[in-house]
């Protein structure tokens, strides 16, 4: 939080790319989901049931684009915490997270 008792534009941003894979994945969004992201088959022990398969990447060059920065943040969203019933319960539940820890600044 800074002095106006805003989030900053890097956290927001975070967020609504969060919110824009939970569209893409239950189709609320005319994009195909699996042309950018893979569900991973094995994560049946921790997490949520939706965790996207992180795909490996010699080179930095791609660590910027959507598909790539958003994966970590998806996978390490707490299962407790986040509801997946509709994306009003998840934008809701999306607010109790704190995805600061994801952001520069």
């Amino acid at each position: 939080m800074c002095v106006l008792g805003i989030e900053s534009l890097e956290l927001r941003r975070l967020r609504n790319d969060v919110v824009f894979v939970y569209k893409m994945l239950f189709g609320l969004v005319d994009m195909n989901f699996d042309e950018y992201f893979t569900l991973r088959a094995d994560c049946a022990t921790r997490g949520h049931e939706y965790k996207l398969f992180v795909n490996y990447s010699r080179l930095n060059i791609r660590k910027h684009f959507f598909t790539e920065r958003v994966v970590a943040v998806w996978n390490n969203l707490e299962n407790g915490l986040i509801k997946f019933n509709s994306l009003t319960c998840f934008k809701n539940s999306l607010l109790l997270c704190d995805l600061s820890k994801y952001t520069n600044f």
